[in-house]
């Protein structure tokens, strides 16, 4: 699976060659339509991962303004989204994938979230594939 991450120059992407490696070996290959696999964190997932990353340092009681500032933010993501970019305009996440915050939120995504995010089924049948291939 590759990210959806086109090239708008038409040169070959990387894609293109893993695709052909994939094919030739027999192997399944699946590109995302989405930009990147961040382009399905939901973003109340986004916000409660932030918070509670805040609340872990400074403890359940604090008063820090970046709480409200997350709370109150309206973080719309599209398909096209540079996510790790978007969160960094907002104020909201400097280090996005740096600090694998994404992979926090993957974690804390509840199945509705993914449902959600996922609405074209794409994570769910590339998986479902994979099961296929192996029973």
């Amino acid at each position: 699976m590759v990210d959806g991450d086109h090239s708008e120059d038409g040169k070959i992407k990387p894609q293109s060659k893993i695709e052909a490696k994939c094919k030739a070996d027999g192997a399944l290959f699946f590109q995302l339509s989405k930009k990147d696999i961040e382009n399905y964190c939901h973003p109340d997932a986004i916000r409660r991962v932030l918070i509670s990353n805040i609340k872990k340092v400074e403890g359940e009681k604090t008063q820090n303004p970046k709480i409200v500032q997350i709370q109150q933010c309206n973080i719309i993501l599209q398909d096209s989204t540079d996510v790790d970019k978007y969160l960094k305009e907002l104020g909201i996440c400097n280090k996005f994938k740096e600090s694998k915050v994404n992979l926090e939120i993957f974690r804390n995504m509840s199945s509705t979230e993914w449902q959600e995010m996922d609405s074209r089924d794409e994570l769910k049948n590339f998986i479902e594939s994979i099961y296929r291939q192996i029973s």
